[in-house]
């Protein structure tokens, strides 16, 4: 990349060399050096910047698979708390049948008793 940058200077440069001579000739000294440092920059980089790369590529898919997994963390936590709640239901509901079954049943018997004794009223009626 730093090639290209130096490209598009000397096309800049091109137009310079129409208006003179003495621009043109330091604005291609410039140009040069400008190439010279991106060359022994790039140069002294060329060994680092992949394994940086490949670092800053590590780093940035560890990061997206960090909130990926706190992201499914959270809809487990949802899940869970559903399914608690699904079963909470289920045994709240069966509690309240057996308590309804229990007051039936309270209520069956004392009108079974309460006609046992009107019977046993009659009977003595009777005799």
């Amino acid at each position: 990349m730093g090639n290209n940058n130096g490209q598009r200077r000397n096309n800049g440069n091109s137009k310079s060399k129409s208006k003179g001579k003495s621009n043109s000739n330091s604005n291609n000294k410039s140009t040069s050096n400008n190439n010279n440092n991106n060359n022994s920059d790039n140069s002294d980089s060329n060994s680092n910047p992949s394994s940086d790369y490949v670092d800053l590529i590590a780093a940035r898919l560890g990061y997206i698979g960090a909130i990926i997994a706190t992201i499914g963390d959270g809809v487990a936590a949802i899940a869970a708390g559903i399914a608690l709640r699904k079963l909470e239901e289920a045994s709240l509901a069966e509690s309240r049948s057996e308590v309804d079954q229990f007051r039936q049943t309270e209520n069956i018997q004392q009108q079974v008793d309460f006609y046992i004794n009107e019977l046993i009223q009659i009977r003595k009626m009777i005799k």
